[in-house]
């Protein structure tokens, strides 16, 4: 329901300001494989899908995509 209103996008900016200001080199995030949404999103705000992983949470596995972006 939070959908397209630049609230996703404010975050990272937030976020991607402070990684800088403490010197990161980029930041990497994991999404559930099956969130299509979110492969497009992260994809449009420049970030590459650099492999896959898998999270169990109380016996249940989850299949996660990880996303990658450096800062230049």
């Amino acid at each position: 329901s939070h959908h397209g209103y630049g609230i996703g996008k404010h975050l990272l900016q937030v976020a991607f300001q402070y990684c800088r200001d403490v010197g990161a080199p980029g930041v990497w995030l994991t999404a559930n494989a099956g969130n299509t949404p979110a492969f497009g999103f992260h994809l449009s705000q420049c970030f590459v899908h650099v492999g896959e992983t898998h999270f169990r949470i109380e016996g249940q596995g989850y299949f996660n995509n990880v996303y990658s972006y450096h800062f230049e």
